[in-house]
């Protein structure tokens, strides 16, 4: 109730999870005052038409997990002309809503480590990274975000013989 006052309304990202945003974490210690927000992760909900979750932030974050499990994949760039996904950078367009625009940059993932993140555990990552976060069953998360890197754009790895699904809206979902 409080996070519809206060305008915070839930939203569903193109893949395939429920954000909705959090108070700010008061507890954090330093300069930064950490964003919050939770997640769920739960395959009944809608999704992008192309699966391009393998993406960056432009932020450090952490996440807790309350419920489930979340399998966070972590993956080596490398720039190859035959590759067969391409970078698109995630341009802001409105509030929550992005485009993706393609870079022509093509390139190869290499799988770095798997990390299982059990309920009651936390992990982290940094700015700038490739990952993909995965669940079994039903997954519940608070996730941070932590330090910016200024001037940095977003990043999203899509096939090369696909378009982005660029029509999915994160707020105009039936949830």
């Amino acid at each position: 109730d409080e996070s519809r006052r206060e305008g915070r309304q839930p939203r569903v990202h193109p893949n395939g999870f429920l954000q909705l945003d959090l108070k700010p974490d008061t507890l954090s210690t330093g300069r930064h005052i950490a964003k919050r927000r939770l997640h769920i992760f739960d395959d009944s909900l809608p999704r992008q038409s192309v699966r391009t979750s393998v993406h960056d932030h432009i932020f450090e974050m952490s996440s807790y997990v309350v419920q489930g499990v979340v399998l966070n994949d972590t993956y080596r760039v490398v720039t190859d002309e035959q590759g067969d996904l391409e970078v698109y950078q995630a341009q802001e367009m409105k509030c929550t809503e992005t485009n993706l625009v393609p870079s022509g940059r093509r390139v190869k993932l290499r799988l770095k480590h798997t990390e299982y993140v059990y309920p009651g555990e936390t992990y982290h990552f940094p700015a700038l990274e490739f990952h993909d976060s995965r669940h079994e069953g039903v997954a519940v998360t608070i996730m941070s975000k932590h330090a910016t890197v200024a001037n940095a754009t977003p990043r999203v790895l899509v096939p090369v013989v696909a378009e982005p699904d660029n029509s999915f809206s994160r707020e105009d979902q039936d949830i």
